[in-house]
């Protein structure tokens, strides 16, 4: 079973990073949201929305990239043995952090994404 306290680590992680550089300022109010969503799951809840907000649609820079790439790196996997209405949850949340700032490195810098 995958711990959920795990998960809002590493998107309180992320915000963190990115409120603390200047130049990811556009994605703040995406990580925001995106930290906001990730305490709900942690304590049970298993209606995520859609993100509401999106963020910039360039990282400003490589090394950025790879520092928010090295983070989500972080999430843990399913373990197969979750409720269906707790996997659909993990996988909304997954699903807005690549809509609100995965999709951004990819566009800016591909080559920092894994693929595997």
């Amino acid at each position: 079973m995958i711990r959920r306290d795990e998960i809002l680590e590493v998107f309180a992680k992320l915000r963190e990073f990115i409120a603390a550089e200047p130049r990811l300022a556009s994605f703040l109010p995406a990580a925001d949201e995106l930290h906001k969503q990730a305490q709900a799951f942690a304590q049970g809840t298993t209606r995520i929305p859609p993100l509401t907000l999106q963020s910039s649609d360039a990282m400003p820079d490589r090394d950025s990239a790879r520092a928010i790439v090295l983070i989500m790196s972080k999430l843990p996997a399913l373990d197969g043995d979750e409720t269906t209405d707790l996997a659909r949850a993990y996988a909304t949340l997954l699903g807005n952090l690549a809509d609100g700032i995965t999709v951004a490195i990819y566009k800016s810098y591909p080559e920092v994404v894994p693929r595997d």
